[in-house]
């Protein structure tokens, strides 16, 4: 799945007030909501540059990647349309790779893989395959006490809200279920951050915006099925994913 490219509009910014779980953000076409995630410090981009900045991964796929900018500085580092080289840092994975800059957005830069060696393509492959991040899933805790949120590497999530919305997140792209079950499946991609939060066994997490695709993304389903089929998830939980998926 390619890098997705970014826009440069300013995200709504949620109401303080809001409560934790996914909740509609905005009333546009291209309808909005919120998703929660953690970025893990065992995926990194080090540029190879003076300095040798490193940036936190936010998703990866075989297509390319995106990093988390620190501040509107680093919007120097990565300019529209340039290359840049450095060590991609995926586990215990270090890859040197080369990337062009396909998009750019307030929190990140998306990056597509330019004349890499297909040993290091190859690496970045078998960890960023759906079916191995799905076995890496792991139960994350979460302040909203509905929420049962299954987080892996990459950007990998299930997430589901009882009787409300199941979310499969996978390269930057996700999957999003209604309930009741039949009510509909919205494919779509993964935006900027909206809000960021610190605390508890978490690490980091951060509220980033949802973009739906006007029409359900066949390739986005599939790796959904692959994320889920081969995960870790409760069994109740698995079964009606893979059911709704199978009707879409």
């Amino acid at each position: 799945m390619k890098t997705p490219q970014k826009n440069s509009q300013s995200p709504e910014k949620p109401s303080k007030s809001a409560p934790s779980g996914l909740q509609e953000v905005g009333g546009t076409e291209a309808e909005r909501r919120r998703l929660p995630r953690i970025l893990l410090t065992d995926e990194q981009f080090r540029l190879e540059a003076p300095g040798g900045k490193v940036f936190g991964v936010l998703d990866c796929s075989e297509e390319g990647f995106s990093v988390r900018l620190i501040d509107s500085s680093d919007l120097l580092l990565f300019t529209l349309g340039s290359t840049v080289k450095g060590i991609l840092k995926l586990g215990e994975e270090r890859v040197r790779v080369s990337a062009r800059v396909k998009g750019l957005g307030l929190d990140r830069a998306g990056l597509q893989f330019f004349e890499c060696e297909p040993a290091a393509l190859q690496k970045v492959g078998n960890y960023t395959d759906p079916a191995r991040l799905g076995k890496a899933l792991e139960l994350r805790p979460h302040p909203d006490p509905k929420l049962q949120w299954y987080a892996g590497p990459s950007g990998a999530s299930v997430l589901a809200w009882p009787n409300e919305r199941i979310l499969v997140v996978v390269h930057g792209a996700y999957v999003q279920i209604r309930m009741p079950a039949g009510t509909g499946v919205e494919t779509g991609l993964v935006g900027d951050i909206l809000h960021r939060v610190r605390g508890g066994n978490i690490l980091r997490e951060e509220w980033a915006e949802l973009k739906a695709d006007s029409k359900q993304d066949p390739e986005k389903l599939e790796m959904a099925r692959l994320l889920v089929s081969g995960s870790i998830i409760p069994a109740p939980l698995q079964k009606q994913i893979l059911g709704e998926l199978s009707h879409s």
